[in-house]
């Protein structure tokens, strides 16, 4: 596999990484959490070699399931903070949605019922925002579970009833088997064993419809203990050791760490005080295996690293939306820029165009003023030619008039002439 993996193209990563998927998913419902986890870390590999975030963030967050169904706390809660992180990345609410909610059942657990309650709100806020029912029931469930250790009983009714009109409507049984154990779990509290066995009885029919073996274990157990309050001590024995032998085979250590309590003190009552020590043994060491100092340190270190991750997530977009607004100034300022240079360009145009204009005119106005200038000249030189025809003509006149005899001097002449 491995091998193969490492020649595989992302255009086939797509179809390993659903086989691989459905492959674990088969193995998680069977309790086989070894296998489901091989399987469900190959489906990652091929995703992660695709880039589909979406898938990544999907099976990320299978992947701490079965952390959680083995009592890993502080993997589980490790797996579902990477899984919140990539689909918030991704804004897929839906993923967001079931993380947050697989977060706050893990706080629900370690009993930081506070904690549990807050990331609980905020899936159910985004759940009902996107019109998610099956979403909004489970989280409606979970809610009453913390609100019922808060003993808040009203608000944790509310709750259940809430989940079950919508499991009603959407026909999940697994809702539905969830809410009967918890509303069982109510009249239990409330020392009506009768009412609360109804309800024990109904999640685990539920539980072995759907063959969930985690459900299974645990309304085994709820029966056990009502049994248990009505002194049935072997039909109590009977139905810890059924949850026992499913807890022992799918590995679900956080709930055999109950049995093993309950069995101790059953054995109390039966007088049997060395199955009594040997339970009490058995439950002291598997709690000394699941709540350490260490896992709770780990616990608040995978939280602030998402806090941290997330805060500096939230400051990039801050930069970015202030960059996108600068950009958008940049661009409105380029745009402002080009316009202006355009109307700059027009104006060049216009006044080339003008320039143009008055030299063609001037360069008219100098050849008409040139003609000008030469039709004057040119009558300046007839006038002058006109002048000296006419001096000529005068000169002539004056020699012609110079050369004919006046009269006087013809009539004087004449006289003389006569007197001879």
């Amino acid at each position: 596999a491995v091998k193969l993996a490492e020649r595989i193209t992302p255009e086939y990563a797509n179809g390993l990484t659903f086989t691989n998927n459905n492959v674990a998913i088969g193995y998680y419902s069977n309790g086989e959490y070894p296998n489901a986890l091989k399987y469900f870390n190959e489906a990652l590999k091929y995703a992660e070699k695709k880039g589909d975030k979406r898938k990544i963030a999907s099976v990320t967050g299978k992947i701490a399931n079965v952390y959680k169904a083995r009592s890993n706390v502080a993997a589980a809660l490790q797996y579902y903070f990477s899984a919140l992180k990539v689909a918030e990345e991704i804004n897929d609410k839906t993923l967001i949605v079931q993380n947050l909610s697989n977060i706050a059942s893990i706080y629900g657990d370690q009993n930081s019922q506070d904690k549990a309650l807050e990331y609980d709100i905020r899936a159910l806020k985004i759940s009902e925002e996107i019109k998610d029912e099956y979403g909004s029931a489970v989280l409606y469930t979970n809610m009453g579970i913390i609100y019922n250790s808060k003993k808040n009983i009203p608000k944790a009714l509310e709750c259940y009833r809430s989940a079950l009109v919508m499991a009603d409507k959407l026909g999940n049984k697994n809702i539905q088997t969830s809410c009967f154990g918890n509303i069982g779990s109510l009249y239990a509290d409330d020392k009506q064993h009768d009412s609360a066995l109804v309800y024990f009885l109904a999640s685990l029919k539920g539980a072995q419809e759907i063959k969930d073996k985690n459900f299974t274990a645990i309304a085994y157990g709820n029966v056990a203990s009502i049994f248990q309050f009505q002194k049935k001590f072997e039909m109590a024995d009977r139905y810890y050791k059924l949850a026992l032998n499913i807890d022992s085979a799918i590995g679900f250590v956080g709930h055999s760490l109950v049995m093993h309590q309950m069995l101790s003190e059953l054995y109390l009552k039966k007088g049997d005080f060395k199955q009594a020590l040997q339970q009490y043994k058995n439950y002291t060491t598997q709690k000394d295996s699941v709540f350490n100092s260490e896992k709770n340190s780990e616990l608040t270190r995978y939280e602030m690293n998402y806090e941290f991750e997330k805060k500096e997530a939230s400051t990039k977009a801050e930069q970015d939306k202030k960059d996108a607004v600068t950009m958008a100034e940049g661009r409105k300022q380029k745009a402002i820029l080009a316009l202006v240079c355009c109307v700059l360009f027009l104006v060049f145009i216009f006044a080339v165009f003008i320039f143009r204009s008055l030299r063609i005119t001037k360069k008219q106005k100098l050849v008409i003023e040139m003609k000008s200038k030469e039709t004057e000249e040119q009558k300046d030189i007839i006038e002058e030619k006109n002048k000296d025809i006419l001096d000529s003509i005068r000169y002539a006149k004056r020699i012609q008039v110079a050369l004919l005899p006046t009269e006087k001097y013809i009539e004087r002449n004449l006289e003389e002439l006569q007197k001879n």
